[in-house]
C-alpha cells in the first residue's frame, strides 16, 4: 500500500514526514490538535540546507526535491519512523545532498526523537563530505509556514538580538523594509531604526533574518508563542562548546503567511563527517518565560569554571551606574580633555550621583583610531599625571575604568603592519576582514583572539593599566556585540583549524583578565550567556536602537542575577544622538531603573551632556538617589519581570524582584504613576513599606492581603519602589 506520509507521535507532539524526500509536513500539538506547519514553501529550506564551497564559488545546499528524485532514483532518501507505546523515532536517510540543483557527494543523516511524557523532540544531524569542497554552514533543524492557531498576526517571535527582541506579527514584520533615518555627529553617520527588525530578501524571495551567536545573538533560542492561544514553539541547541553559531528566521510576507525557524551551524568542513549537537524543537503552553525557564536551566547545568566566581567587587554591587567620557581624544586627533583634567571630570560625575568613570580616547592617537596602541597618549599628559589623577579620584570615593576595543587593528599605522599580518581574522581567500568607523579613510582589521600572542598582549596592556595605574578595571569594547568571525588564517594555534571557535577565544580573554586582576571590573559591549557570569555588567545599548521591538527583558529574565548596563541620553543639545532618540530620554532612565540596569550616562563636552538640559539632569539626580537607596538596602534583587505581578500592563514600565526575604516592585512613568498593582504572595503577613524619586527612604504603607496575592496602591510620583517583606 502506498503511503505519502510517515507518522510519529508521543502524544502530546505529532510530526509528519514526507516518506519520499522527508520534508516535514506537519507539527501538531496534540492537546489543541492545531498543526502550526500551515504553509509549505514550494521553494523550500527543507529539513535542512546550507551553503557549500565548489572550489571559490558559493552555492546553496539542500536535500533532493521530488522531481529531482523522479529523475534520479539514486537521490532517493531512506525514510524511517518507529512508533513505540508513548514515543517515538524517526531515521532520514540522504546518500547525496543537491547544490544548486546538482548532485553532490555529501549525505546526510537526520534522527529525530520524540521523547516519551516530554514536548521537547530532540533532532540531530550528521554529514558526511565525500568531497574537497567546503560545507561552510548547514542550517538544521528548520521548519516552515509556522504560525498557531487560526490568526498568524496575532504571533509573536522572541529573538534573542543583542539583550532580547519582540517582533508582533512577525510574518509582515520580518518581510517589511526598515525605516531609517541618519544622523551625523562629527565623522559619523549614524543609521537609526525607526521599525522593527527585518530581513534581508533572497532570491528565493524569502526573507531572512539571520544573526550570529556571539554577535547579533546573545542566548541560542527563539520561541514564537500566541498570547490568544496560550502556546507557543521554542527552538535551540545544545551546544556546551560555545562555538560560533547562529539563528535565522524567515517570512515570505503578508501574502504567503507563516515563518520559518532554524539553527545555524558551521561545520566548515571538507572531506570527513561532522556531527551537530542536539537540537530541540518544542511545543509549551504560555508565553516566551516557559522557554527562558527551559533555556536557563539547560545552560546553569554546564560546567563552565573559567568564569564561575563573584565579578563584582562591593563597590560596583552598591554603585548605580557611570558616567562616560569619549572626549579626551576624538578620530583625528581632537582633543577635548586631558588626564589632569579627570578629578574636576569627578566631581561633575559626583553631582550627578555617580561615583564611577569609564575614560575613552585615553590611548595613543585616540578613539577609534589607535587600536590597538593601548598606552597612554604623550598628547594628554604624562603617566605620571594619569597616576596622579586615577590617585585623587580614588580617594575621594570613586573609581575609574578605561575603554579599550577588543576587535580592531588600524592597518594605516606602520606600527601595527606585523600584528595585522600574524593576528588579523582572516577570510576563506585569505584577504582581511575589514570595518569601518567614522572617517571613511580610517579602516580597521578584525584582530582573532584565537591568536595567543595578541591575547596575551592586550591583557599584558590591560594589566598594566589597572595594576600600574590604579584603575579598577576596563571595558571591552565590540567584544559581545560585533559579529562572529569565521577566521581561516592558518597560523592561527588557537583554533587549529577549525574557523568557528570564535567565541572561545574571548571567554579566554576574560578569564585570562580575571586571572590575573581578580578584583578588577570587566564590561563589555554586547550582552551574551557565555561570557555573562563573568563579568560585572553588559552594555546593551537600547538608546541605539529603542524603536526595533529591544525587548531586554528577555535576557535579564533568563539570568536574572546578571548586570546590564544601558545607555542614558538627555532630552536637549543632544548631539551625539539623533532628536528621536533625545526625545527617549525619561523613557530610557525610567527603563534603566526598573530593569535594575547600571546606567551608562554620556559626559560629553557639548555633544552629550544632561549639564546642559537642566529638568533632565534633576530627574538624573533624583533617580540615581533612589537606586542607591535600592542597592544599598536591597540589594540587586532576583529580576521577575511580571511573572509574579498579576493583571499588569506589559506596556508599563513596573517589574518584580525577589529579594531576601521578600519582594520588591519597581514602576515609573514620566507623566506620574497611578492605579494599584498586585503580587503573589506566600504567607499570612506582610510588612510593606515605598521609596519614591522624592523620597529615597522607607515609609511605611498599608496593603491589602487577600487569598495569596498583595494589592498596594502606586504613589503619585514618577518613581517607586514597593518592598514587600515576611
Amino acid at each position: 500500500m502506498y503511503i505519502s506520509r510517515l507518522f510519529a507521535t508521543n502524544d502530546l507532539v505529532s510530526i509528519e514526514f514526507d516518506a519520499l524526500n522527508g520534508e516535514v509536513l506537519a507539527f501538531v500539538r496534540e492537546e489543541t490538535a492545531d498543526n502550526a506547519s500551515k504553509n509549505f514553501y514550494k521553494e523550500g529550506t527543507g529539513i535542512l540546507d546550507g551553503v557549500v564551497f565548489v572550489g571559490d564559488e558559493k552555492k546553496h545546499l539542500n536535500i533532493p526535491r521530488y522531481l529531482q528524485i523522479q529523475e534520479d532514483k539514486s537521490l532517493k532518501p531512506t525514510v524511517t519512523v518507529t512508533q513505540e507505546d508513548g514515543w517515538a523515532h524517526a531515521e532520514l536517510e540522504y546518500p547525496y545532498l543537491m547544490a544548486n540543483g546538482e548532485k553532490i557527494d555529501i549525505s546526510a543523516k537526520v534522527k529525530v526523537i520524540i521523547p516519551k511524557d516530554d514536548c521537547r523532540t530532540r533532532w540531530f544531524l550528521t554529514l558526511e563530505n565525500r568531497t574537497e569542497y567546503e560545507v561552510q554552514s548547514v542550517n538544521f533543524p528548520q521548519i516552515n509556514g509556522l504560525w498557531l492557531g487560526e490568526d498568524w498576526t496575532e504571533d509573536r517571535l522572541i529573538y534573542p538580538g543583542i539583550s532580547g527582541t519582540l517582533i508582533e506579527d512577525p510574518t509582515n514584520t520580518i518581510a517589511e523594509p526598515a525605516v531609517m533615518t541618519t544622523w551625523k555627529w562629527q565623522e559619523y553617520l549614524h543609521g537609526n531604526r525607526l521599525s522593527n527588525r527585518n530581513g534581508v530578501k533572497d532570491d528565493r524571495g524569502i526573507y531572512i533574518m539571520e544573526r550570529t551567536y556571539t554577535g547579533g545573538c546573545s542566548m541560542l533560542w527563539m520561541d514564537l508563542y500566541s498570547r490568544e492561544e496560550n502556546t507557543g514553539i521554542y527552538i535551540t541547541c545544545r551546544d556546551k562548546k560555545f562555538l560560533t553559531k547562529g539563528l535565522a528566521a524567515w517570512s515570505k510576507g503578508k501574502y504567503y503567511p507563516g515563518i520559518g525557524l532554524g539553527v545555524v551551524h558551521y561545520p566548515c568542513m571538507k572531506k570527513g563527517i561532522w556531527e551537530s549537537e542536539e537540537c530541540v524543537l518544542a511545543f509549551h503552553e504560555g508565553d516566551w518565560h516557559w522557554a527562558a525557564d527551559e533555556y536557563r536551566a539547560y545552560r546553569e547545568a554546564i560546567d563552565q569554571p573559567k568564569l564561575d566566581r563573584d565579578p563584582m567587587p562591593q563597590w560596583f554591587k552598591e554603585s548605580p551606574g557611570l558616567s562616560a567620557h569619549y572626549d579626551f581624544m576624538y578620530q583625528g586627533g581632537k582633543i577635548v580633555h586631558k588626564f589632569k583634567d579627570l578629578p574636576e571630570i569627578y566631581a561633575n560625575a559626583k553631582e550627578q550621583g555617580f561615583n564611577h568613570l569609564l575614560i575613552s580616547g585615553w590611548n595613543i592617537h585616540g578613539f577609534d583610531d589607535g587600536f590597538p596602541l593601548y598606552r597612554p597618549s604623550p598628547e594628554l599628559g604624562t603617566e605620571e599625571e594619569l597616576k596622579a589623577a586615577v590617585k585623587a579620584i580614588k580617594e575621594d570615593g570613586g573609581h575609574v575604568t578605561f575603554y579599550v576595543n577588543s576587535r580592531l587593528c588600524n592597518v594605516g599605522y606602520p606600527e601595527n603592519a606585523e600584528r595585522t599580518k600574524k593576528s588579523c581574522a582572516m577570510n576563506r581567500d585569505g584577504s582581511l576582514k575589514i570595518e569601518n568607523y567614522g572617517a571613511k579613510d580610517i579602516n580597521f582589521a578584525s584582530l582573532c583572539m584565537n591568536e595567543p600572542s595578541w591575547r596575551k598582549d592586550l591583557v599584558d596592556n590591560v594589566t598594566y593599566m589597572i595594576q600600574e595605574m590604579g584603575l579598577d578595571g576596563v571595558y571591552y569594547d565590540q567584544l559581545g556585540m560585533s559579529p562572529a568571525v569565521l577566521c581561516y588564517h592558518p597560523d592561527h594555534e588557537d583554533h587549529k583549524g577549525n574557523p568557528a571557535i570564535w567565541n572561545n577565544g574571548y571567554e579566554q580573554l576574560l578569564e585570562e583578565t580575571r586571572a590575573r586582576n581578580p578584583e578588577a571590573v570587566i564590561l563589555y559591549e554586547g550582552c551574551c550567556d557565555i561570557y555573562g557570569s563573568g563579568v560585572a555588567a553588559q552594555l546593551i545599548s537600547t538608546l541605539r536602537m529603542p524603536f526595533t521591538g529591544v525587548y531586554s527583558e528577555v535576557y535579564k529574565y533568563t539570568f536574572p542575577k546578571q548586570v546590564l548596563t544601558d545607555m542614558l541620553n538627555p532630552r536637549r543639545h543632544s548631539g551625539m544622538r539623533a532628536e528621536h532618540i533625545a526625545r527617549k530620554s525619561t523613557w530610557l532612565l525610567y527603563k534603566s531603573f526598573v530593569m535594575g540596569s547600571y546606567f551608562w550616562c554620556y559626559d560629553l563636552e557639548g555633544d552629550n551632556t544632561f549639564r546642559r538640559d537642566p529638568e533632565q539632569q534633576a530627574r538624573l539626580i533624583k533617580t540615581n538617589a533612589l537606586r542607591r537607596a535600592w542597592l544599598k538596602r536591597y540589594g540587586h534583587g532576583i529580576f521577575r519581570d511580571q511573572v509574579d505581578l498579576i493583571g499588569a500592563d506589559e506596556n508599563k514600565w513596573i517589574k518584580s524582584y525577589n529579594i531576601d526575604n521578600g519582594k520588591l516592585i519597581a514602576a515609573g512613568e514620566e507623566h506620574g504613576l497611578e492605579g494599584t498593582v498586585s503580587i503573589k504572595w506566600e504567607g499570612e503577613t506582610v510588612k510593606a513599606s515605598v521609596l519614591t524619586e522624592l523620597a529615597p527612604e522607607p515609609k511605611p504603607i498599608d496593603v491589602e492581603l487577600k487569598d495569596g496575592v498583595i494589592t498596594v496602591q502606586l504613589p503619585e510620583t514618577e518613581l517607586a519602589l514597593i518592598v514587600l517583606e515576611r
